[in-house]
């Protein structure tokens, strides 16, 4: 679940990353994609992940892995705070291995940005802070971690072209790519 670069071109669509990603694990595992635009890890944010029914499903849903994209809408230049963003997604993590299926819990690395500013998103936050600071909780909670952010240019910003605006993926090539790098990444953890 996510944001905006989650739902995609919408939850249900098959250009969207997650079902591009599912389209590759076969029938192995259901996908459902929860993403729901400009929503917030922190709490304090404009618009809170935690506040949609999005939210209650996936701790409804008995789901045996749960992927978390949030950050990108967090680092807004007005609303980026560090350390309620590290406390939320630390109370986010915990609260889902602790549901009853005790899921495998993945934390994804957005995507880079290729354009500061845009839609007041600071690229040094998503660029330079969030890259090493979703890794630090993934190693301190054991969850797996899928890197879009290397994935898809990294701090070289070498592939502009598969973004539409410098934040969100071109639709279907950017996602195309998304999809790939995150069903490489759990493809591998699973079956290596």
């Amino acid at each position: 679940f996510g944001y905006s670069i989650t739902e995609g071109p919408g939850r249900t669509d098959p250009r969207s990353w997650p079902l591009v990603m599912a389209a590759h694990l076969g029938n192995a595992h259901a996908v459902v994609n929860l993403g729901v635009s400009a929503r917030t890890m922190m709490r304090t944010g404009d618009y809170p992940y935690w506040n949609e029914p999005q939210w209650q499903q996936a701790l409804t849903s008995s789901p045996d892995m749960a992927n978390i994209q949030l950050g990108t809408n967090d680092a807004k230049t007005f609303q980026w705070n560090e350390e309620q963003y590290i406390n939320d997604f630390t109370d986010m993590i915990l609260t889902l291995q602790k549901l009853p299926s005790h899921p495998k819990v993945w934390l994804s690395i957005p995507p880079p940005n290729y354009i500061d500013n845009v839609f007041k998103m600071n690229q040094t936050v998503i660029n330079q802070v969030l890259p090493p600071l979703i890794y630090a909780l993934s190693q301190k909670y054991d969850c797996g971690l899928i890197n879009i952010f290397d994935g898809m240019g990294s701090a070289m910003l070498t592939h502009s072209d598969w973004f539409v605006d410098g934040c969100h993926p071109t639709t279907p090539a950017g996602y195309a790519i998304h999809g790939e790098v995150a069903f490489s990444m759990i493809h591998w953890a699973l079956y290596a």
